[in-house]
């Protein structure tokens, strides 16, 4: 097995997403007295180990549930392809699973040095938590991701969890008002999953997945889409106005500003398969949003 076979079944190009939410609690909180690269890189390695795990549940789990044996053609399915074997799979998540466990050790041992024991215990159940979390959205006897509970867990893992997070291991201080942006970034996160769950909408009902899009229908998950753009603007916007305006942190908003004029070709769409060049503007722009934070 080639080393090409285990990047394509990584598929990194979901990793400016995941990197999206930690950079903006980290840069929220790049002014904080004592802020730490090291706590930094040490949450993006952990950050990058977390999608490489989930995205390979993500493949083991449709593989194992039938979801890729319904006609889905998608050349990053090595499972579906033949590329990789389960036991294979099943080594690489485990393997994973640890270094995604040890770099977070590391991450909350060194950010957490003069906090008390109930954050770090606390802080590694959510660690815990998170792993089981990436694992169980497709994978398992009973994968929550065919539940329409994908969309909730994207949400707080991208949004709250990572944003707050990440913020609170910088200052070892939590600041409600931290809440507006984790929200943004959180519905930035869920919009590139309802992408993904209408160009696979037809394919998922077929193999019985039911995500969120395909309890909606077609016309709902775009009105469901519109109003996560929204809340994306309005959100940060709230952020601003309780924080206090500067000359450039009015910035923040492009990104929602340019999601909201893709809207325009998005409720146009007749075929599923042509939501799929919308899924990398949609997590550019929230890389984009999270690097903005640097000027709030």
């Amino acid at each position: 097995m080639s080393l090409s076979v285990w990047l394509k079944a990584a598929r990194l190009r979901t990793l400016p997403l995941a990197f999206s939410c930690i950079l903006a609690g980290n840069l929220l909180a790049l002014h904080a007295p004592g802020f730490s690269y090291l706590t930094w890189t040490l949450a993006m390695l952990t950050t990058l180990l977390l999608q490489i795990l989930a995205n390979y549940a993500n493949d083991y789990g449709d593989f194992m549930n039938g979801a890729d044996t319904h006609g889905r053609e998608r050349s990053d399915r090595m499972l579906a392809s033949g590329s990789l074997t389960p036991a294979a799979m099943r080594k690489a998540l485990w393997l994973f699973g640890l270094l995604s466990l040890g770099t977070g050790v590391a991450l909350l041992a060194h950010a957490l040095q003069k906090a008390t024991t109930r954050d770090f215990i606390f802080f590694l159940g959510l660690g815990l938590f998170a792993i089981a979390a990436a694992y169980f959205y497709t994978a398992g006897k009973k994968p929550y991701g065919y539940r329409a509970l994908g969309d909730l867990s994207v949400f707080l893992f991208f949004g709250p969890v990572g944003v707050a997070g990440s913020y609170y291991l910088q200052t070892l201080s939590f600041n409600p008002i931290i809440l507006l942006p984790a929200c943004a970034m959180g519905c930035w996160a869920v919009a590139v999953l309802n992408l993904n769950n209408m160009r696979d909408r037809i394919h998922d009902a077929a193999a019985g997945k039911r995500t969120l899009a395909v309890h909606l229908g077609s016309r709902g998950a775009m009105v469901y889409h519109t109003c996560l753009l929204l809340a994306i603007t309005f959100s940060l916007a709230g952020f601003e106005l309780f924080h206090g305006w500067t000359s450039w942190s009015w910035l923040i908003l492009l990104p929602s500003f340019f999601g909201l004029l893709m809207l325009d070709k998005l409720w146009k769409i007749k075929q599923p398969a042509d939501f799929d060049p919308y899924l990398k503007p949609t997590a550019l722009l929230a890389l984009v949003n999270g690097l903005l934070m640097a000027l709030t």
